[in-house]
């Protein structure tokens, strides 16, 4: 069959299963990573504890690949039994970066998430923030997630960028005290009175007459 079949990712899953081959297995797991079918993420992500060191990060590079990337799979891995699984896992989502962040978000909020998996979850969000300091789309969408941690941090970076665009964001967590922190409220202010200071005066006021608008 050829290439461009869509069941030839299925059946190469099940050829991986039936063969020891060490090189031939590496070559079909290249192979799945570059057909991009979804459909096989369980089967590489089994792979992320397979004994051979060498099928195991290609695994994950295949699944890199996959389209759209297996984030909740993934998540999911972050509460695996095996500490070289959730290492593994860890590392795939961060690279993912951006992408990522809306179900990690998600699973923060989820009330059923086991502590492992919200834990590291946290962690993953912090790290993501970290990499993408100028991201005001993902700084904003961070604010939304049950982690005073991940919100600090998003409060922060968003104090550091040129753009009103946060303001409203800012405002608002400045100003109700029973739903945040005094420390994230604290934050919020810092934030708002280093943005005053950086963008034009008439930018500023439409941002914030904007948001009063908006209540």
């Amino acid at each position: 069959r050829k290439l461009g079949d869509p069941r030839v990712a299925l059946r190469l899953v099940t050829v991986l299963q039936k063969t020891s081959d060490p090189s031939f297995r590496e070559e079909i797991v290249v192979t799945l990573g570059q057909l991009r079918d979804p459909r096989v993420a369980p089967a590489l992500i089994a792979l992320l504890s397979d004994e051979n060191p060498v099928i195991q990060k290609q695994a994950g590079e295949s699944l890199l690949m996959l389209r759209p990337p297996p984030i909740e799979l993934l998540i999911q891995a972050l509460g695996d039994r095996r500490p070289d699984v959730q290492q593994i896992a860890s590392m795939l989502l961060a690279r993912i970066g951006e992408p990522a962040t809306e179900m990690l978000i998600a699973t923060l909020k989820r009330r059923d998430a086991p502590p492992t998996i919200r834990a590291k979850t946290e962690l993953l969000l912090i790290k993501v923030l970290e990499a993408l300091p100028n991201n005001i789309s993902v700084l904003i969408r961070a604010l939304d997630a049950p982690s005073d941690r991940v919100r600090l941090l998003a409060v922060q970076s968003l104090g550091q960028i040129d753009s009103v665009k946060a303001v409203p964001y800012l405002l608002a967590i400045s100003e109700q005290e029973w739903h945040y922190p005094r420390s994230l409220r604290n934050a919020a202010k810092g934030a708002l009175d280093n943005i005053e200071v950086k963008v034009p005066e008439e930018a500023w006021r439409g941002a914030f007459h904007l948001e009063r608008r908006s209540r």
